[in-house]
């Protein structure tokens, strides 16, 4: 059922349920609204596509959590990026 290719629509929902979690958080911090949404799409989008893709055995035997761990990561490591690149 997680595979990309069976339930488009299970998956955007999936995604934007992570999108509205992140929202809020997303949006009291200093940047702009444009910026926030942006964000929490692009967070949502990883989290959820992570999750799914483990769901559908595409990382093989790796565990939830280190799939998780590794998202997470990979996650703090583009925002560090971006927050050290802003003027």
């Amino acid at each position: 059922m997680a595979k990309a290719g069976n339930c488009a629509d299970f998956r955007e929902a999936f995604k934007n349920s992570f999108q509205e979690l992140l929202k809020p958080d997303l949006q009291n911090g200093p940047s702009s609204k444009t910026e926030a949404l942006i964000r929490s799409d692009l967070y949502s989008a990883t989290i959820a596509t992570a999750y799914l893709d483990w769901l559908a055995g595409i990382y093989g035997k790796a565990s939830l959590d280190e799939v998780l761990k590794v998202t997470e990561q990979l996650l703090k490591e583009q925002i560090q990026n971006f927050e050290a690149s802003r003027p």
